[in-house]
């Protein structure tokens, strides 16, 4: 088990070690968690909220867990009060991956239906 030995005021979100999903952002209730606390969801998505930045938007984070080391997770993820607005979101990434690629050919479905939309024009 992990030990986390910090003074919270003293810590700032300095860069972001993540990449931003493309997937949509979706609205959830959260719950405030001390850093010693913190988990990383087995699948690796994070929703994370901060008090310091936008209380009503919640931003979907992708991160890879066996690359990030605690102190990124730090750097990162623990807002200058030290606590966080964490919920683990519980898809399967690579289901997700495919819902994202069903978007793609709905906006191709869609661009058909322009095609069609033109033709009566022409007529």
């Amino acid at each position: 088990m992990l030990r986390v030995h910090h003074r919270p005021r003293d810590i700032r979100v300095t860069s972001c070690h993540c990449e931003l999903s493309s997937l949509e952002l979706m609205p959830i209730h959260v719950h405030h968690y001390s850093v010693p606390e913190f988990l990383v969801s087995s699948y690796g998505y994070l929703l994370v909220q901060s008090f310091l930045s936008h209380p009503t938007v919640i931003c979907l984070f992708r991160v890879s867990c066996l690359s990030l080391r605690l102190s990124a997770y730090l750097e990162f993820l623990v807002s200058s009060y030290g606590y966080l607005l964490v919920q683990s979101f519980l898809s399967h990434p690579t289901k997700n991956d495919d819902d994202d690629d069903d978007d793609d050919d709905d906006d191709d479905d869609d661009d058909d239906d322009d095609d069609d939309d033109d033709d009566d024009d022409d007529k």
